[in-house]
């Protein structure tokens, strides 16, 4: 049997509360367009959100480990994006490729920094709200166009990106010395 992920129904369901529709009770074998389209729509937000890398989901020194037998390294599902010091590389065939060398092949692991795409119940809340008011004001403009609507849920979507950016803030605190003015100073 499976089972919904609490988290993910109550994003759907905001979603659709958010254009006056009813909720649904669980995400297996959805029959309503609505649903499927917020469910979809969320998705997509959710994807193109953490490919931009943030501190939840941004690892540096990450191992990419090559296969001993044909010197390849595999791109891992759940990569979002890599990048490397040493190499300069893409995904191509669900590989890891060079593009300077251009070759599939690598002498030995490497060390990257890569951005994961993670599960929506598992990134904080701050993001998840973002997501959600996020999607929200895109399904609403794609599937109503209701402008005082359009207008509230902006508003909303706003106020959510500015509460993940205080989360990001804290997350990663401000380096003074890595400030480009102040590296000027130092440097005299």
């Amino acid at each position: 049997m499976q089972l919904t992920d609490p988290v993910l129904l109550d994003a759907v369901n905001s979603i659709l509360s958010s254009i006056n529709e009813d909720g649904v009770n669980s995400l297996v074998d959805l029959e309503d367009t609505d649903a499927i389209n917020a469910l979809n729509m969320l998705k997509e937000v959710n994807r193109t959100f953490q490919s931009r890398g943030w501190s939840f989901n941004t690892f540096e020194n990450f191992t990419l480990n090559v296969d001993v037998m044909n010197h390849k390294i595999q791109w891992p599902d759940n990569v979002l994006s890599i990048i490397s010091e040493d190499y300069n590389v893409v995904k191509q065939n669900g590989y890891v490729y060079d593009i300077d060398n251009q070759t599939y092949v690598f002498p030995a692991d490497i060390q990257a920094t890569v951005v994961l795409f993670m599960d929506f119940s598992s990134i904080p809340v701050s993001a998840q709200e973002y997501v959600i008011a996020k999607a929200s004001s895109k399904f609403s403009n794609r599937y109503l166009g209701d402008d005082s609507l359009s207008k509230m849920l902006l508003q909303r979507e706003q106020e959510a990106w500015s509460y993940f950016n205080e989360y990001e803030h804290l997350a990663e605190p401000a380096n003074m010395l890595e400030n480009t003015y102040i590296s000027g100073v130092k440097e005299r």
